[in-house]
């Protein structure tokens, strides 16, 4: 009788231990699954710097310097400007020109990708709008709302 207790105290005992075990594995997992927190700042930059490189073709370099042959456009959210933010229609643009796209610097990379594809067969590059630009744009469409 006194060798069955102690058998059961052993077993007890073991049993623990890998409850022990098991915890810290599963803290492990969780602590591993867990994203470090990200500055703000450092993820628009991120996206900001996506959009300048994004193409539609493959053959054109990225760090080509703007030409007096590309086409400045403006993406205001709902329709496309040209360089003196008149409304312009996209298909009316030669496709061997190369479009420079400006954008809000707050688009998502989805709804960028969504205006590019309006553009679709063109050699598209995407940028985001400086402060001027964003500016510009403001008082277009407050001068537009004050005429309606």
């Amino acid at each position: 009788m006194v060798g069955e207790n102690q058998e059961t105290a052993m077993t007890e005992i073991a049993l623990a231990m890998a409850m022990g075990f098991f915890s810290l594995m599963i803290l492990a997992i969780v602590s591993v699954g867990i994203p470090k927190e990200t500055n703000k700042a450092a993820s628009t930059t991120a996206v900001i710097a996506k959009f300048t490189t994004l193409q539609s073709k493959n053959n054109s370099p990225i760090g080509k310097k703007v030409t007096k042959k590309d086409i400045f456009i403006v993406y205001d959210g709902k329709a496309f400007l040209n360089k003196n933010l008149e409304t312009i229609n996209p298909e009316n643009i030669k496709p061997d020109k190369r479009i420079i796209l400006g954008l809000e610097p707050d688009f998502s990379v989805q709804r960028a990708l969504l205006v590019q594809s309006k553009l679709r067969g063109m050699n598209v590059v995407l940028v985001a709008l400086n402060d001027q630009w964003r500016t510009a744009l403001d008082r277009k469409k407050k001068a537009n709302a004050n005429v309606r």
